[in-house]
């Protein structure tokens, strides 16, 4: 029971940004509206109020070093059933590009609307310049409980279908309804939510088998960070991985206790502890065991990372990342997050 508690910490929210930004945020959510909530923060609660329903709107997010809150919603929420799925796509379409690509972040266990809209703002405002500066989220109905897990797994397993047409909506439209290009997105998974997007991209190359082709892959990057991911799963649909996103990279690490936890309720390990050696080609395993992380080792959002994601956004592999953000690993396999960038 404590541990469960204490791994509600480490899956509660990000860190605060170092400088004050307000960042638009675009969602996707089958989440309930709460009449009259006390902020806007509290505008969505933890239960859907229809598992098919996807409502979609853009949060005006304020970012601080003191505090990060929902400012407003465009449009406002009373009594209205959001932004239609064309304009949405319409409006992420126009503000993205190769140089700029879009943030879509899908977040995990014991996280409300709130957190994961102030962690994706965070992340698209710390990745400044090199990504658009409005990120995207998909935001499942998390009961938002620590003791809530397996209810919480089962929430992200039925939103495994509305994942996978919203990622599939966002490369049709952005990419004008061809399949030949590949849509400027990184994907960003994190414990939970890793599974629950690895299991959509399963889902998409399944429906769409024999038309997937590697070299013109749907999107930029997946990134898996802190995944509570069947390792054993993903080694076996790795290959689809690889077909639907130019470049894989799991960030994982030997101090991650939540998912030392989550491997002993399984009985099986979890993507996220480090493994020895890569997966495969195409698809980096980054050890974040020295970055200061939180109580549990199950979140360290701190600039070493998002240095790391912005050099990797650029184009440069692990090797150009050598000295800078990463570090060979004794073995030589597996490259390790420095504790700080390097100069």
């Amino acid at each position: 029971m404590l541990l469960l508690l204490v791994w509600s910490v480490g899956c509660s929210g990000p860190d605060n940004p170092r400088q004050a930004a307000t960042v638009p945020v675009y969602f996707a959510t089958t989440r309930a509206v709460i009449e009259n909530p006390r902020s806007p923060d509290a505008a969505f609660g933890p239960e859907a109020s229809n598992p098919q329903i996807v409502r979609y709107g853009l949060a005006t997010v304020e970012i601080g070093p003191g505090k990060t809150r929902i400012a407003s919603y465009d449009p406002p929420l009373a009594g209205n059933p959001g932004l239609l799925p064309g304009r949405f796509d319409t409006e992420v379409r126009n503000q993205i590009s190769s140089a700029h690509p879009l943030i879509v972040y899908i977040h995990g266990f014991n996280n409300t609307f709130a957190t994961a809209v102030h962690r994706a703002a965070v992340f698209a405002h710390e990745l400044q310049p090199d990504a658009a500066a409005r990120p995207a989220i998909y935001s499942w109905a998390s009961a938002s409980k620590a003791l809530a897990y397996l209810k919480d797994e089962e929430t992200a397993l039925l939103n495994q279908e509305n994942i996978r047409r919203f990622l599939t909506n966002l490369h049709h439209d952005i990419g004008l309804h061809r399949d030949d290009v590949t849509t400027p997105a990184v994907l960003i998974g994190h414990s939970l939510g890793a599974r629950a997007v690895t299991y959509a991209l399963r889902d998409i190359s399944l429906i769409r088998a024999g038309q997937i082709n590697p070299r013109q892959p749907m999107f930029a990057h997946l990134i898996l960070l802190e995944p509570d991911v069947n390792r054993l799963y993903f080694r076996q649909n790795i290959v689809r991985a690889r077909a639907l996103c130019g470049h894989v990279t799991v960030y994982a690490s030997s101090r991650d206790h939540a998912l030392g936890l989550s491997s002993f309720l399984h009985d099986h390990a979890r993507l996220g502890e480090l493994s020895n050696g890569g997966l495969a080609e195409k698809i980096d395993v980054i050890d974040a065991s020295a970055v200061r992380s939180d109580l549990f080792g199950h979140s360290y959002d701190r600039p070493v990372l998002f240095e790391d994601i912005r050099a990797l956004i650029r184009g440069k592999n692990t090797s150009e990342r050598e000295n800078h953000t990463l570090e060979k690993g004794r073995d030589g396999g597996v490259y390790r997050l420095l504790a700080t960038p390097r100069a």
